[in-house]
């Protein structure tokens, strides 16, 4: 596995948006302000990547009032050769997974989560192949191809 890019989960996208396009100035890679998801250039191809973190509430065990209290502000994500495989490798030494591999075609992965011994969260995830993507998320993948 290889580390792809790291997630933070924000509470008010715009601004976190404008912070890290405008302010520390990197080049934003997918995603503009009023959206829910957007990426930024990294170094030695790690991105960043914020995320409204609301919308992950019904993929991992929280409402979005526990989400304060558990404090869940950043994520780790990793791609995955083989989801499956890695899900099946995590059961067989017995790490606590929060869901099993399944396919988000909005997002254009499949992804599962869990957490780490201190409690952060990780996505392991595997890029769909685009005709399996939905409609919404091809179209603005046109915008940044």
């Amino acid at each position: 596995m290889k580390l792809s890019y790291m997630r933070l989960m924000v509470d008010d996208f715009d601004a976190c948006f404008e912070f890290y396009s405008d302010a520390l100035g990197l080049e934003v890679t997918w995603g503009q302000k009023g959206d829910v998801y957007a990426s930024f250039k990294g170094t030695e191809g790690v991105q960043l990547a914020i995320f409204k973190a609301e919308l992950m509430d019904s993929h991992i065990e929280h409402t979005t009032e526990n989400r304060k209290q558990i404090s869940d502000k950043m994520m780790l994500v990793f791609e995955s050769d083989n989801l499956d495989e890695s899900y099946a490798r995590f059961v067989k030494l017995g790490v606590s997974c929060i869901n099993t591999p399944h396919e988000m075609p909005g997002w254009g992965i499949r992804c599962m989560h869990l957490r780490d011994p201190e409690g952060n969260l990780i996505e392991l995830n595997q890029e769909l192949p685009k005709e399996q993507w939905s409609a919404d998320l091809l179209e603005d993948a046109d915008k940044y191809e």
